[in-house]
């Protein structure tokens, strides 16, 4: 039986295997297996979107989305930011209200292997800037 500790690293997402700035990232070889306590977040998001794709991975304020779905979606956008000039170890500010789309975003700048910087809308203006 294959130990449900492990994750299939072998097939990257296709949305960023063909974006030049994501290609090292896309192809890393990390071996057929990756054990769960060496993958990313992204890994691991994308290898259960792989394995159970239809199952509801975030919820919020009445809005669903499962895994291929916030998988697509956070892909997509990390190619926007990824030709927007996010490289790994950038820092990206992020300033949304809680909800779906903050999960989407946040997912994305993992995979452009950044790091994002949570600005709360409710933090006062002088902080923000």
């Amino acid at each position: 039986t294959k130990d449900s500790s492990r994750i299939n690293t072998r097939s990257p997402d296709p949305h960023l295997t063909e974006h030049p700035h994501l290609t090292g990232m896309a192809h890393a070889e990390c071996g057929p297996e990756l054990p769960v306590a060496d993958a990313r977040l992204d890994q691991l998001v994308s290898a259960t979107a792989r394995q159970r794709g239809a199952a509801i991975a975030v919820r919020c304020a009445g809005k669903r989305l499962s895994y291929a779905q916030l998988d697509a979606r956070a892909s997509a956008l990390a190619v926007i930011l990824a030709r927007s000039g996010v490289r790994p170890r950038s820092l990206v500010g992020v300033f949304m209200a809680r909800g779906v789309d903050l999960v989407v975003s946040l997912l994305a700048v993992h995979k452009c292997g950044a790091a994002y910087v949570p600005l709360d809308p409710m933090y006062p203006a002088e902080r923000i800037q």
